[in-house]
Parts: structure tokens; C-alpha cells; sequence
């Protein structure tokens, strides 16, 4: 099935990527910047990427087909945006689970994992100089977005609600969370990518459209590198610094409500007939069987 050709091409094409990236010289026991930027490259470009250009014919028979067939309002966009910001609160409350589970297990290869992430994302985003910036908006903030969504909405999960059942949603936004962040390969942070791929899945049942979820996810990324160049600290010492605390209960349930809320929105707006449309529609009938008459 198509599905199986989406899941078999993320596989192959992530394990296509470690003999390129060696052919190609990328040695991350000591990284340089550039060599943290290529790699950065390669595996966005050779795994997603690879696997979009593999699964899309199969799924959908064209390219063009892969971004949705619902058009969506500018309004629906700042939405989706500001939903994956509000998020940002529930993340919070994932990371501090995240933690609690981690330091209940003793998993210290995670905690490994993560300093090794860190190092890697202190030379990936540098917000010191224009160039620093103008990189890490593209292969930070955008580059993974438009590959990730592509890979995970609009070929994933809709393969996954094809499978399972179109009226059931639920599943599959939750399957391909799931898939989402572990591909990631940072377990103590494995709670909050799941929180995201929730939001970001959600969007896209809602309005059917692939750009609300690479809009959003970008959003979401260039929110991380503003909040690296307003700290004043290297990526390095923010990374470093950030605290992973209880964030109380108000915070986590208010942001979870006006997600909710927000969702909600959206697909009120996008899925359903506008009231307009549906007393021109009425009226068109009318006309027509009245008017032949």
C-alpha cells in the first residue's frame, strides 16, 4: 500500500544518509560550523526529502497534490500561529514529565543524547553576526518545517486515516505525533515534540491544508532563535540555562483551554460551510427550479 512506501522510505532514506554524510567528510566527533551546517542539510534534504520525492507519486499520483486541496484565509493562518505559540505553556508541562520520567528510570544515555544535541544546536544557530542569522533562519527554522510537514501531515497521517478510518482523526494525529518526535532522537524531550505534533496534526484535520502546518511549525522554530538572540547568551550558555521547573497547574490548563478553543476555531472557520454560502446556495436552487417554471 502507499502507506507501507511511506513508512519503507523513511527508513531507506535514513539510512542512505550515514554513508553520504561520511562520503562527504562530516566528522561530528569534532564538529566545525559548516560541518554542522551540512550535516544539518544532508539529513533534512536526504531523509525527508527523500522520502517526499519517493512516497508522494504512490500516495497521490502528482506533487501538486501533497499541500492540500482546501483553500484557507489569512485569518486562519495568524490562528494556527498563535495556537503553536500558546502551545509553547503545554510544551512547558511536557518537558517537566518528560524530566520526572527520565529521572525516575535512571536513563542517563538520554541525558547523553542531549548534551550532544545542545552541542550540535550551539554551532547550527548563531545569532551573533547576519549571516549567523540569515542560516539559522533557513536551515533552523524553515528547511525542516517544510520537510518535516510534508513528510509527517501531508503524507503520514493522511496515509495513516486512509488506513485506519477518514471519520477518525484522533488516531493518526496521535500515531504520527508520536513517529514525529521520535524521530527526533532526544528522548528528555520527547513529551514536548509529542505535544507539538499533536497541535501541528491537529491543524491539518482542521483545515486541510499543508501550509497552515509549515506556517505554524516555522513559526514555532524562528520563536526558539528570537528568544536565543533576545537572551543575550550564546546558543551554547541558553541551552545550558534553561531550567526545567513545575510550571504549576494555572498555566498548562489555561494554555491547554485556549488551544482547545483555538482549534476549535479553525476548524469552525475551514471545514464548515460558511452561513453565507450555504442561504446562496439555497437561493441558487430556488432561482432555478422557479425560474424554469
Amino acid at each position: 500500500t502507499a502507506l507501507s512506501i511511506v513508512l519503507i522510505s523513511l527508513i531507506a532514506c535514513m539510512m542512505a544518509q550515514i554513508p553520504i554524510s561520511v562520503a562527504m567528510g562530516v566528522d561530528m566527533t569534532n564538529p566545525t560550523y559548516w560541518g554542522a551546517i551540512s550535516l544539518q542539510i544532508i539529513s533534512s534534504l536526504v531523509i525527508f526529502g527523500g522520502a517526499i520525492l519517493l512516497s508522494t507519486i504512490p500516495m497521490y499520483g502528482k506533487f501538486s497534490r501533497i499541500q492540500g486541496n482546501r483553500r484557507i484565509s489569512i485569518l486562519t493562518i495568524i490562528v494556527a500561529i498563535t495556537t503553536i505559540l500558546i502551545a509553547g505553556y503545554l510544551t512547558e508541562w511536557g518537558a517537566y514529565f518528560n524530566k520526572i520520567v527520565i529521572d525516575h528510570f535512571g536513563m542517563q544515555s538520554s541525558t547523553q543524547t542531549q548534551q550532544t544535541i545542545i552541542e550540535l544546536e550551539s554551532l547550527l544557530i548563531d545569532m551573533s553576526t547576519p549571516q549567523g542569522i540569515a542560516m539559522s533562519i533557513l536551515v533552523v527554522g524553515i528547511l525542516p518545517a517544510i520537510l518535516e510537514e510534508a513528510y509527517f501531515r501531508g503524507l503520514l497521517q493522511k496515509g495513516m486515516s486512509r488506513v485506519i478510518n477518514y471519520r477518525n482523526t484522533h488516531l493518526p494525529i496521535l500515531l504520527t505525533a508520536t513517529l514525529f518526535s521520535l524521530i527526533h532522537g532526544d528522548m528528555t524531550m520527547f513529551v514536548p515534540r509529542l505535544i507539538l505534533g499533536i497541535v501541528l496534526g491537529t491543524i491539518y484535520a482542521r483545515t486541510h491544508n499543508l501550509w497552515a502546518c509549515i506556517i505554524a511549525h516555522v513559526a514555532n522554530n524562528i520563536g526558539v532563535l528570537i528568544a536565543i538572540a533576545l537572551s543575550g547568551m550564546t546558543t551554547m550558555e541558553f541551552l545550558q540555562n534553561q531550567k526545567i521547573e513545575n510550571p504549576g497547574p494555572i498555566a498548562p490548563i489555561l494554555s491547554l483551554f485556549l488551544v482547545v478553543f483555538l482549534l476549535s476555531y479553525i476548524r469552525m472557520t475551514c471545514l464548515n460551510t460558511p452561513i453565507e454560502k450555504i442561504f446562496e446556495r439555497i437561493k441558487y436552487l430556488i432561482e432555478k427550479k422557479y425560474g424554469d417554471e
